[in-house]
């Protein structure tokens, strides 16, 4: 490794890394994995009949570095970007209309002109001995970020059609979350810093303050969360769904009314990338926040520039592939799926297995404690095994056991490790009178009883933060719109002193409960979006209430909601035709200010 006394560069080493990921790959894509590509494979079904499969590579999901290794690419290259060719300078522009053109006009492809590139500069550092960076390669390969290194993706499937720049998904825990997110927060704690140390302070208190939700919904934050210490990607997604009433307040207008506006887009944003269930509406909504989220942080950097961040405090940096990646979301959920169907947070989630057995070891030499672990649980999951036998027979003398008659009045098992499944059992038992209508039957013997179970349970406490709805509350005393705590007269007798003076509803804390505020697209809901609308695009994501507009003109004509739409009805009352008449009738108008003829029953 060394020559002349001089060990190999960094170049020559990442080009070594990369040849040697690629051989890896070549060894899975071996001619048994070739041929089941081309004429499928047959597999006999569980129902025994026998099917053909042709096995496809669909999506690849991993962080930025796993995947400029798989598209042999530059890392932090003039085009950074895995799927598109668009320059470094302009990935700032996430959201536009000229962006969105031209992720489909630069989109990377694995053509003859890509491949011969390659193979030219590979004869010139292996036949002709030039370096990996010298400049016969890099007129080659720079303008575009590529790199000499013979891809796996494309040697063995590139022939039959495949593209594998495709198969780059975007993926949330990664560009978003530890992401594009992180570095939004990082800013805004770097503004506050330079503002004032003292709103740090402020800032931790808040958050601990923050009641939890559901098991794992939103957990407890710790005492210091400014300082983001061993935080995961879940700390930074509750960080995100908690942030608005934490950071309400801090600064002084109108820099506090941007930060909002911001968290709340981002926090949108957010809600919706991550939906389970989605539809064309859900989407046109997903790319209609995609271009605000975009163009509000634009404008955030602009403004932090001008007059947020003058002291001590770093710029926002847009000109990352994590931030470009966003923009990729709505078009990968439309072709691949939700965006949990590619998320490495399952994978991720491995790493708890490997930091638990990290805690049982002296932190030494921890490296054979691990792996000592590691042997001592496959040895019981081997002996788990081997006594499944038992575990069957202990299930027969249950079974035995088991009530048989009617003079029985019940029978309990003495273990739950063997539950039976009530539809199972129903479906295994069809004909018998014993189950039919079972469920139904079951569900109306229980009912009542859980009720007044429930109905005995004592109300929560007044002063603590509430849960109400099934929505998650927030209770902060301070003022909203100041921050600061108000004075008013209190009963230390009655601890009127401990009661919340505000509350936050919290509409982020997770998918279904956002869905509850987004009028039209949840599922069931009967209102259709955007039918009524004079415009004809989507009336966005707030409900725009009904007004009730004064026959003496004051208010003449419908009220617009805050997204600048019309609000589809308005309820307008008119007075009386002739003075005979006292009918106080009420005329439903359409958002297009023609009549309804429905009557009053209807409305």
């Amino acid at each position: 490794m060394h020559v002349g006394g001089k060990g190999p560069n960094k170049v020559f080493l990442a080009h070594c890394i990369r040849e040697m990921y690629h051989e890896q790959w070549k060894i899975i894509l071996d001619k048994e994995f070739m041929l089941a590509y081309k004429h499928g494979i047959v597999i006999k079904c569980l129902d025994g009949v026998l099917q053909q499969f042709y096995p496809r590579i669909l999506t690849y999901s991993a962080d930025y570095s796993e995947k400029v290794l798989l598209s042999s690419i530059r890392n932090w290259g003039s085009r950074p970007c895995p799927r598109c060719t668009i320059p470094k300078a302009d990935l700032k522009n996430m959201g536009g209309i000229r962006d969105m053109s031209a992720r489909l006009r630069c989109a990377r492809v694995d053509d003859v002109s890509c491949r011969s590139r390659v193979e030219r500069a590979r004869q010139y550092i292996y036949e002709e001995d030039f370096g990996v960076n010298s400049k016969p390669v890099e007129d080659l390969l720079k303008d575009l970020s590529f790199v000499p290194v013979s891809n796996a993706f494309s040697a063995r499937l590139g022939p039959l059609g495949f593209n594998f720049f495709q198969i780059l998904v975007v993926d949330i825990l990664h560009d978003w979350e530890i992401g594009a997110w992180k570095a939004v927060f990082v800013h805004l704690i770097h503004i506050l810093h330079a503002s004032d140390v003292a709103l740090i302070n402020e800032l931790d208190a808040r958050f601990r303050k923050v009641p939890t939700f559901g098991q794992d919904t939103i957990r407890k934050f710790s005492a210091n969360t400014s300082e983001m210490k061993k935080l995961a990607a879940r700390n930074y997604e509750d960080i995100l769904q908690c942030a608005m009433p934490a950071f309400d307040g801090l600064l002084p207008e109108p820099h506090n009314s941007k930060i909002l506006d911001l968290l709340y887009i981002c926090a949108t944003w957010h809600s919706l990338a991550k939906l389970r269930m989605h539809n064309d509406l859900t989407l046109a909504e997903l790319d209609k926040t995609t271009k605000e989220l975009g163009s509000c942080l634009r404008n955030f950097v602009t403004s932090s520039a001008s007059g947020l961040s003058t002291r001590r405090a770093k710029a926002l940096n847009l000109d990352t592939y994590k931030f470009h990646a966003l923009g990729d979301v709505a078009g990968h959920i439309r072709e691949f799926g939700t965006t949990d169907s590619y998320s490495t947070e399952i994978g991720e989630l491995e790493h708890r297995a490997v930091k638990a057995w990290y805690s049982r070891t002296d932190r030494k030499a921890f490296t054979r404690q691990v792996a000592r672990i590691k042997r001592c649980q496959a040895r019981i999951e081997r002996i788990s095994r081997r006594t499944s036998d038992f575990a069957t027979s202990f299930g027969d003398d249950l079974t035995v056991k088991q009530a048989n008659g009617p003079e029985e009045h019940h029978f309990i098992g003495k273990t739950e490790n063997l539950p039976v499944h009530i539809g199972q059992h129903i479906n295994q038992h069809l004909g018998d009178p014993a189950v039919q209508d079972f469920i139904p039957r079951l569900k109306k013997h229980l009912l009542p009883r859980i009720c007044a179970i429930l109905a005995k349970e004592e109300t929560p406490d007044e002063a603590a933060p509430r849960f109400s709805n099934g929505t998650f509350s927030l209770g902060l005393k301070t003022n909203g719109s100041s921050g600061q705590r108000r004075t008013i007269l209190t009963s230390a007798l009655a601890r009127e002193d401990e009661d919340w003076q505000f509350y936050y509803v919290m509409q982020f804390c997770n998918q279904d409960m956002f869905m509850r505020y987004c009028w039209g697209l949840g599922v069931g809901h009967i209102q259709v979006r955007g039918a009524h609308s004079t415009t004809g695009a989507s009336d966005g994501l707030d409900f725009p209430e009904p007004v009730a507009v004064g026959a003496n003109g004051d208010d003449s004509g419908p009220q617009c909601s805050r997204d600048g739409t019309v609000p589809i009805l308005t309820l307008i009352e008119l007075e009386p035709h002739n003075s005979d008449s006292d009918s106080d009738d009420s005329v439903l108008v359409d958002g297009d200010g023609s009549d309804d003829e429905s009557d009053g029953d209807d409305w």
